[in-house]
């Protein structure tokens, strides 16, 4: 068995649970959310609920990904590029706009987690492409 794989699976779990744990509170308790994170609060909500919905159904389509990425190398991939660049994405206003602190968060752990998850993925790939080279 490939000895990145029983990393890279976990994490993507784990950055599943992340993404709910965000994506729930912001469909069914925006203003909640906010409060929690030291956010103005934004009205109407709609736009908030939206992210959040969105944010859950991206989620879903981690699911392969974090069952089998070598079979759905795409899908992994897409998955690590999209945190690098979201990462980048809530980083940028914080430090060049004079964006709520509260962003950074958002930075940090997407852009964490795209890391961790590239470093591991690119590894993975390069052991399964030795692995069968060798066969």
């Amino acid at each position: 068995m490939n000895k990145y794989l029983k990393w890279f699976c976990p994490i993507v779990w784990l950055k599943i649970l992340v993404n709910l744990g965000f994506a729930i509170p912001a469909i069914f308790f925006p203003l909640w959310l906010l409060s929690l994170m030291r956010l103005p609060a934004a009205y109407p909500t709609v736009w908030l609920r939206d992210a959040g919905l969105l944010l859950f159904f991206l989620s879903l389509m981690y699911f392969p990904t974090g069952i089998d990425p070598l079979r759905y190398k795409d899908n992994a991939t897409i998955m690590v590029l999209g945190h690098l660049s979201f990462g980048v994405f809530w980083l940028w206003p914080v430090f060049f706009a004079n964006a709520p602190k509260a962003y950074l968060g958002f930075g940090l752990i997407d852009l964490s987690f795209g890391i961790a998850l590239g470093i591991l993925l690119l590894r993975l790939l390069k052991e399964e492409s030795e692995y069968a080279r060798s066969e």
